[in-house]
């Protein structure tokens, strides 16, 4: 889904300038092409934004006007056909027919560019080149060198739709290097919290059931220390060398965790208006030929659905892209107490469900700061859980 939406560029003037520019920020108006000039500043946002810009700007001290920017999409909103569409669409068909099973368009899916340079090396060998006939080639043997011959890959597909081969490709992922030796580490804790409960598989436990501890504290260490009696004529001596081993462990405590949350009482919100515009567009060789007259103007959602054209059973580098513009409006939303509330219930709700999944709520505190301009919501809760966390040891060589 995407916003069909042009661009307003703005003059404002006034000693709260600045201030205007960083409300329009915290509210997430999208800014760009930011000039600073004399006494004013220049900048350009999206028309949809256009009213929140001038309720923001007649809060402060600030003069502001603004300007249309011709876009790409207000271009195409204002094409129309003229008299030669009937002769291209025809001309279009017959290069079409001419052009069926010739490859106009070779589209390699992968990030890697040396994956990319090497395929395209391998087909190159092969003489799969733009304006080759699909139809000459073994797809099953290609498929075959390119995962023999291109190192960066460990699986390839090559696929025709209409004029164009799509090769897609899995990326090779070497397998880890082998370490017996692992790295030496503590069990820590991740909050500061009560232990309650401590399951040690290896290690040495550093602290009592009961216990208050801090974030990072030690609870299993790793640590030890070896004695060796070293015994020289009648003199005996004893040495402890530290040892070190990877410890492992569940570890259960009792800890709060806070969260905060702002919900304003006025804010700007889409609303789709229920009007809606059907129109088609015919795709040829990735260019669009529109299939209507007129424009389409206002902010609109786009979704599309595109269908290939079959001549006597046969699927053309031709294809009807049917579009849906959905319009709506940008307009100031104002929320009652009663709206507030559901919202905050949904959001707690929602941020219990994913960020303190797994863990046991003992107890739930809320303090609700109700203020002219929103409703300010700080809940802290007593959760119970596993709180351990292993942090490698670093060993200084001697």
């Amino acid at each position: 889904m995407k916003l069909f939406s042009s661009l307003q560029k703005f003059i404002v003037t006034g000693k709260d300038r600045l201030k205007l520019l960083n409300r329009l920020l915290d509210k997430g108006i999208m800014c760009q092409e930011i000039v600073e000039k004399n006494e004013s500043i220049c900048f350009e946002a999206l028309n949809r934004d256009k009213k929140a810009v001038f309720a923001l700007a007649s809060d402060l001290d600030c003069k502001l006007t603004s300007d249309n920017i011709a876009s790409l999409s207000g271009v195409l909103k204002k094409s129309l056909i003229h008299c030669g569409f009937v002769i291209g669409l025809l001309m279009s068909i017959a290069l079409a027919f001419l052009l069926n099973g010739t490859i106009l368009q070779i589209k390699i899916e992968t990030d890697n560019e040396d994956a990319r340079r090497h395929i395209l090396s391998v087909l190159d060998e092969n003489g799969v080149h733009i304006l080759s006939f699909y139809k000459d080639f073994d797809m099953i043997k290609l498929e075959r060198e390119l995962k023999t011959k291109v190192d960066e890959i460990s699986w390839a597909g090559i696929s025709i739709h209409g004029s164009t081969m799509v090769i897609d490709t899995l990326d090779y992922i070497p397998p880890p290097e082998s370490d017996n030796k692992r790295m030496p580490c503590n069990v820590v804790a991740e909050y500061d919290c009560v232990i309650e409960k401590c399951e040690v598989y290896e290690g040495t436990l550093s602290v009592c059931i009961g216990s208050g501890v801090r974030a990072g504290d030690v609870i299993i260490s790793g640590k030890g220390e070896k004695t060796i009696t070293k015994k020289e004529k009648d003199k005996v001596s004893e040495i402890h060398i530290p040892t070190y081993t990877r410890a492992s462990g569940k570890v259960y405590g009792q800890f709060s965790k806070t969260a905060g949350f702002f919900f304003p009482y006025e804010e700007y919100v889409n609303t789709y208006t229920g009007k809606q515009k059907n129109v088609s567009f015919l795709d040829v060789f990735d260019v669009s030929i529109p299939l209507f007259y007129g424009r389409v103007s206002g902010d609109y959602t786009v979704t599309s659905k595109t269908r290939p054209l079959v001549v006597l059973g046969k699927e053309l580098p031709i294809s009807i892209k049917d579009v849906c513009y959905s319009e709506y409006v940008s307009a100031l939303n104002t929320y009652t107490d009663k709206q507030i509330d559901e919202k905050i219930d949904v959001t707690l709700k929602n941020y219990e469900e994913s960020f303190l999944k797994g863990f046991e709520m003992r107890d739930k505190k809320m303090n609700i700061n109700r203020t002219d301009k929103g409703v300010y919501v700080n809940a802290e809760y007593t959760l119970y859980g596993e709180i351990g966390a292993q942090s490698d040891i670093y060993v200084k060589k001697s």
